[in-house]
Parts: C-alpha cells; structure tokens; sequence
C-alpha cells in the first residue's frame, strides 16, 4: 500500500439462506476475518456458515474527491 492507494477486504458469508458481505480497512485478510468472525459470534450463526470467502481490493484515494 502506498500513500495514493488503501486496501479493502471484502468479507462474503453465506449463513442460512442469506448473504452478508461486509468491507474492512484491516492491514491483512487475517485480521478481516477475525473480525467478521467476532461479529458472527455475537449472534449465535457461527454454525450455520454455508460458505465463507475474503476478497482483497486496492482502491486509489482519490475515489473520494
């Protein structure tokens, strides 16, 4: 990563019948999915995950201006 660019991960999760994706500003895909997976704790659907996937993206900064 440089100045000009940040990264972004991307955290896909089929639970039941239903899709979550969720984005992250974390350094590494690791700590997205620790992340993603404290989230789901919290709800009790950690058992029901059909599908987990962590898609890592670089977008430049001035996406914003």
């Amino acid at each position: 990563m440089n100045k000009d660019h940040f990264e972004l991960f991307l955290v896909e999760a089929a639970i039941e019948n239903r899709l979550h994706r969720v984005i992250y500003t974390v350094p590494t895909v690791p700590e997205a999915y620790e992340k993603f997976m404290g989230e789901i704790k919290n709800n009790q659907d950690i058992q029901k995950i059909k599908s987990l996937s962590v898609k890592k993206g670089t977008i430049p900064l001035d996406v914003f201006k």
